[in-house]
């Protein structure tokens, strides 16, 4: 109902029946009504306009003027410039508790000017128009398969219980304010979509105005996942693992494949972290490994086993056999075994062996043929494996100048008086050490072996026949020498 004042506070003379001359006559009749309404919610955002429509009845009042009137908390009551029509339609300039009311005024600029207002509307409320956001953060992008990527939200004026909604590929797959998952596959794009329930909160994404904030989109990376399994171990060479001996061991390389894990029998030197290693051979046996390596993972082992070999054998002992030997004849020489050696080379003076100076045997001993006369020299031994070869034992021989020759020059008296003594003698052998002497019946002498060249002969009563000498050394003795024919003289006459 609307409210009627009167300017000059006689609202009582509208229902005087008599008018006095010069009194307004364009008031209404009581009674007189004017109702406003809101058109929508009194709750509304600072960039929404606002209409009131209104219901007057003047009851008989004419040449009225209307103005729209605002007040804004407890303060006074405004005019709303512009606004002077029944309805007040899109208005832009609402602030935050707001009335709104509808005046009517008749006889205006006289007197005896009155005014009716309509009643006053509901406060507005004016709530700013803010951007709503999401912005997500994952402690994680570049993940190996089946790691888990935490992702966390930060949203700015959403409403009190806004809804959830974490796509992968577009594909909703969690509810809830965080979001973990460890099923990704390389290229998936992660994303939140929220549902905004705050008044005059506005999302700027790609789609605004559909009430759902979408957040920024984070591309996750997924490596390739552990290394495969090395390839077989390969070896630089195919020498025996000899101690101290370096090798290259290889590995085809894998891209994926950031390092390489070597490992090798105690005592075995080296260090790679690559695809290849040269190692320094110990002295035990086991087993080379080497793993493939990368942000997620290592690789199942491949294994190379190894035989570590002795190592090169030690100087061989001394040789035991004869220093100074007769041509021709056979000898064996020897020593103490040597450990871890496989065989044995020999190394012979010129002329020994029948001319074959280099033998070789797979035990300490050997038995062979001594050279010529003056094949003198050494013999050497040295002890070998696959590992190599020691340093060399010597033994320095001599060949003695073999059986005398036949003697010669046999000479001496051919008849000796019987009890005389006479001497028979030979050319000197070369190489001869002793002389053997055979003599007829009736002969004799101190001794039949003779150092020297000649022998003194005691004749006995009677006897005759040859003599012969043989020459005689430590390496044999020759044939007998061509005989000297002696006789024994008869005896002198008795006188």
């Amino acid at each position: 109902m609307g409210i009627k004042l009167h300017g000059n506070f006689l609202w009582f003379l509208l229902f005087l029946p008599a008018l006095i001359w010069g009194q307004c006559t364009d008031v209404p009749n009581s009674p007189a009504t004017a109702t406003i309404a809101l058109q929508g919610s009194n709750d509304i955002c600072s960039d929404e306009l606002i209409s009131f429509t209104s219901n007057i009845n003047l009851n008989g009042g004419t040449n009225e003027v209307y103005q729209w009137q605002v007040q804004v908390g407890s303060g006074s009551w405004g005019d709303i410039t512009g606004e002077t029509s029944a309805q007040l339609t899109n208005y832009s300039g609402t602030q935050n508790n707001s009335k709104f009311r509808l005046r009517i005024a008749f006889c205006e600029g006289t007197a005896e000017e009155e005014f009716y207002y309509s009643n006053i509307s509901p406060t507005i409320t004016v709530n700013q128009v803010t951007n709503a956001t999401a912005s997500i953060s994952s402690n994680l992008t570049e993940v190996c398969p089946g790691d888990a990527i935490n992702f966390t939200a930060t949203l700015t004026n959403q409403g009190s219980n806004p809804t959830f909604s974490w796509r992968v590929n577009n594909t909703e797959e969690g509810n809830d304010p965080s979001f973990s998952w460890d099923q990704f596959n390389d290229g998936d794009l992660v994303e939140l979509w929220v549902t905004n329930y705050r008044v005059c909160a506005e999302d700027l994404d790609d789609n605004p105005g559909n009430n759902v904030v979408e957040s920024n989109i984070i591309p996750i990376v997924v490596k390739a996942g552990p290394p495969a399994q090395p390839s077989t171990i390969t070896i630089g060479d195919s020498l025996p693992f000899c101690p101290g001996d370096s090798k290259t061991y290889t590995v085809t390389n894998d891209t994926n494949a950031s390092e390489y894990i070597w490992s090798f029998p105690s005592g075995w030197t080296g260090s790679s972290t690559t695809n290849s290693i040269t190692i320094t051979t110990g002295t035990t046996s086991g087993d080379i490994s080497v793993a493939a390596k990368n942000d997620c993972g290592t690789s199942t082992p491949r294994i190379l086993s190894v035989t570590a070999e002795p190592g090169i054998p030690n100087t061989p002992g001394p040789i035991s056999g004869d220093t100074a030997v007769c041509p021709g004849i056979a000898k064996t020489y020897s020593m103490t075994a040597v450990p871890n050696a496989s065989q044995y080379f020999w190394t012979l003076p010129n002329g020994w062996n029948g001319g074959t100076t280099s033998v070789t045997t797979t035990t300490p001993t050997l038995s062979i043929n001594s050279g010529a006369t003056g094949n003198n020299g050494n013999i050497s031994v040295i002890a070998n494996n696959s590992c190599g070869s020691s340093s060399a034992t010597t033994l320095a021989v001599t060949v003695k100048p073999g059986t005398p020759a036949t003697p010669t020059g046999l000479n001496g008296a051919p008849n000796i008086c019987p009890g005389l003594s006479e001497q028979y003698s030979i050319t000197p052998v070369t190489g001869a050490t002793q002389y053997i002497w055979t003599l007829p019946p009736g002969f004799s002498a101190p001794s039949l072996t003779t150092t020297n060249p000649q022998i003194n002969v005691t004749a006995g009563a009677s006897g005759s026949g040859q003599i012969s000498v043989r020459a005689s050394n430590d390496c044999g003795t020759s044939t007998n020498s061509a005989p000297l024919s002696i006789s024994i003289n008869n005896p002198a006459p008795v006188m």
